[in-house]
């Protein structure tokens, strides 16, 4: 019988188990089981798994077969208990990053709002000036200038890269090292101002002057505090 820092091995099945699975962490929690140390909530008695926790309480109790047992503890403790070992968490891990890249946009015309437009432009912004080694003013200005051409339709779908929901490249777009600004090829588009429909009837009303209106107040209040004052 195997003994660890002098303590006997208190659950053999446990210890047999082990021989069932390549993966070390599991042989460590194999071990850990084998000389009673189970998990919080966890306990073994008459060759059967009792699990105490307010969430999930149960009773399992295992074959007598190594090879069986071992199937039974595995779905116990990852299946159900979601136990896992640093192995099983680095491949879910990256199960989960490749789901994330997938869905990321891979094109301009995929992201609808512009709050998402404008992340990706900061970001692009970021990269730029880092490479460039600009400078707080040049760096707004050089984002102003992307929002600029946004904003009038200069820049569109055609002329922004977009890949795993980066901007990789846009089309026109340079930053002049000798005159230190941001140039984007094309003509600006004019934004056509919104005007507000009138009535035929419609008639002005004079606007009033606040501040000449409230120091025409404050005099007034002054004068009167002369009088009584007097």
């Amino acid at each position: 019988m195997s003994t660890r820092r002098g303590k006997a091995v208190i659950h053999r099945i446990f210890d047999l188990c082990k021989a069932y699975t390549p993966d070390l962490g599991w042989k460590d929690f194999l071990s850990e089981c084998s000389y009673g140390r189970f998990p919080a909530g966890i306990k073994f008695m008459n060759s059967t798994i009792i699990c105490t926790r307010k969430k999930d309480s149960f009773a399992e109790e295992l074959p007598r077969e190594p090879e069986r047992a071992f199937v039974t503890i595995i779905e116990i403790f990852r299946d159900r208990l979601n136990i896992k070992t640093l192995r099983e968490r680095n491949a879910d891990d990256l199960i989960f990053a490749k789901a994330q890249k997938a869905v990321l946009p891979k094109s301009w015309s995929e992201i609808r709002t512009i709050s998402g437009k404008s992340s990706l432009l900061a970001h692009f912004t970021t990269d730029v000036a880092n490479y460039y080694g600009m400078n707080m003013v040049e760096t707004r200005r050089c984002l102003a200038t992307l929002e600029l051409g946004l904003a009038t339709k200069l820049l569109d779908k055609t002329r922004i890269h977009v890949t795993a929901g980066k901007i990789t490249k846009i089309d026109g777009f340079y930053f002049d090292e000798v005159l230190r600004v941001p140039c984007l090829l094309g003509n600006f588009k004019p934004i056509i101002p919104y005007v507000e429909e009138r009535p035929l009837d419609f008639v002005p009303v004079k606007q009033i002057n606040v501040v000449s209106y409230n120091e025409n107040v404050l005099n007034k209040h002054t004068d009167k505090m002369k009088v009584i004052r007097a």
